[in-house]
């Protein structure tokens, strides 16, 4: 197993983290902070017959003004495992996901917007190598009250495809999102995603939760699932298809800012 890359990948993130927290920190005021946003990491280290380690990191920016709001969110999962079979001991990466995803809204009114978007996937495990999308469209705030928000986005994208095995594939989508947050508390809210880009060779479409809880002013608990549904998900090298449905469920330590 290689354990000491991913603890070195911890350890960078850490930094990275802790360094970008503070040049926020020092370059906002305390009225009009010009920045929001939160860093998670969890990390899961097993020892003994079995080994493993698994770590994700999440960082999400916001900049929001009375004509414009923009959003970055960065994320990455790794996992690798162990074990000892009669002294011989075999090893594999089971899991290693990076995820990017901007988007930028021209808000004409309180509900409604224009928006650009982009995002990119590179699943080292999936049918895929890698995924891009971009597009254009218009979304409307269905919900819109001080402690719960939703707004639904609808438009054209373009989406291409790089599987594992086969030819890159370029298409034009139909692109539907929505987002939705509630504070139900004054210290814990909820959030809930959907996506789906539909188009004629394949239809991508993705579910996320999360639910988190302050533990002090700044750091906060943060329970998150998300499923992805690929109707056409590719083969491996062995011809064999892969599964169309995946998930991963994350309990991370958060820092808001």
């Amino acid at each position: 197993m290689n354990t000491p890359n991913l603890k070195n990948t911890l350890v960078s993130a850490v930094t990275i983290a802790s360094v970008f927290a503070a040049q926020v920190a020092f370059a906002q005021t305390a009225s009009t902070p010009w920045l929001t946003g939160s860093a998670e990491l969890g990390y899961v280290s097993t020892t003994g017959n079995s080994q493993s380690s698994n770590i994700n990191a999440k960082v999400a920016l916001a900049k929001d003004t009375k004509n414009w709001s923009h959003s970055i969110k960065l994320a990455g999962i790794g996992s690798s495992s162990e074990a000892s079979n009669n002294g011989v001991v075999s090893g594999q990466r089971s899991a290693e996901k990076y995820n990017f995803d901007y988007q930028t809204d021209r808000n004409l009114d309180e509900v409604k917007s224009l928006y650009v978007f982009s995002n990119y996937e590179k699943d080292r495990f999936s049918g895929f190598d890698q995924q891009t999308a971009f597009g254009v469209g218009y979304g409307h705030k269905v919900i819109l009250k001080p402690d719960q928000q939703m707004q639904i986005d609808v438009g054209p994208a373009y989406r291409i495809n790089n599987p594992i095995q086969g030819s890159t594939q370029s298409e034009t989508v139909l692109h539907l999102g929505e987002n939705y947050f509630w504070n139900f508390s004054e210290t814990a809210k909820f959030e809930q995603f959907f996506v789906i880009d539909t188009g004629s060779d394949n239809t991508i479409s993705k579910l996320g939760f999360a639910v988190t809880a302050n533990l002090t002013g700044t750091l906060g608990l943060k329970l998150a699932s998300e499923w992805k549904l690929t109707d056409n998900p590719g083969f491996n090298a062995a011809g064999v298809e892969f599964e169309d449905l995946d998930s991963v469920t994350t309990i991370n330590i958060t820092y808001g800012f």
